[in-house]
């Protein structure tokens, strides 16, 4: 059985135990009104209570017999930048950030040579819209690390230790001189949105001369992908570095 197979079979047992999950609540109350005979409405529910629960057993049981599922690889989109050098691109695209309504909200040093720069504006009441750049010549996974600590301790300088309930969504762009493995591991895999916050990671190699931007090839956030990727590159456009 191939990946592929694997994925939809996973997935259309998630899809079918919410939909026993929501028979019960709150579909439950709806259906005492619409089933007024007692035991009629008790066998609904029962059995929507007992697929859930073998649904569950039988997801659990089927991702041990698969044995995991190796991660698919997608190929990313790929733009030619239009600058030659690191100073030009980033002096471009902040004035267009600053323009756009986002705000400066810090730099940060990563490893010896890197450094990190984080732009932020309200997206909504419960919504922070994110624009990071980490800027490193060679991109390592103890990089990436750092670089993740460093946006960590922005995010608690800038709420004053507070723990962030809003919404994040962030357009991480990694800037480098040359391709290694770190960044081709990075933007070749499939981007995965969590429940609540949403990323776009981009890389940017100065020696190709070129942009890459993950792709999210589907899932429940495909939308929210979708609008990161149309903010990403109507950013880049109106600061002319595609």
């Amino acid at each position: 059985m191939s990946d592929r197979v694997k994925e939809i079979v996973l997935k259309a047992l998630i899809v079918f135990g919410m939909l026993c999950l929501f028979t019960l609540f709150p579909g439950g109350i709806l259906l005492a009104f619409l089933v007024p005979n007692p035991n009629t409405l008790g066998v609904i529910l029962y059995t929507a209570l007992f697929a859930m629960i073998a649904t569950g057993v039988l997801f659990i049981i089927l991702q041990l017999i698969f044995g995991g599922i190796n991660p698919r690889t997608e190929k990313p989109e790929k733009i030619a930048l239009k600058v030659g050098a690191y100073d030009e691109f980033s002096s471009n695209l902040e004035t267009t950030l600053l323009n756009a309504g986002y705000s400066k909200t810090g730099v940060s040093p990563v490893m010896q040579d890197g450094s990190v720069m984080l732009y932020s504006k309200l997206g909504g009441a419960d919504t922070l819209d994110c624009f990071s750049i980490i800027r490193i010549a060679e991109l390592t996974e103890e990089a990436i690390e750092a670089a993740n600590g460093a946006l960590t301790d922005m995010f608690t300088r800038d709420s004053n230790g507070k723990r962030i309930t809003k919404t994040v969504n962030m357009i991480s762009v990694f800037c480098v001189d040359r391709i290694t493995q770190s960044f081709n591991g990075m933007i070749n895999g499939n981007v995965e949105q969590g429940l609540k916050n949403g990323r776009l990671p981009v890389g940017i190699s100065f020696g190709g001369k070129n942009v890459y931007i993950g792709k999210q090839r589907d899932g429940f956030a495909i939308l929210k992908y979708r609008r990161l990727r149309k903010e990403f590159l109507a950013l880049m456009e109106s600061s002319g570095t595609i």
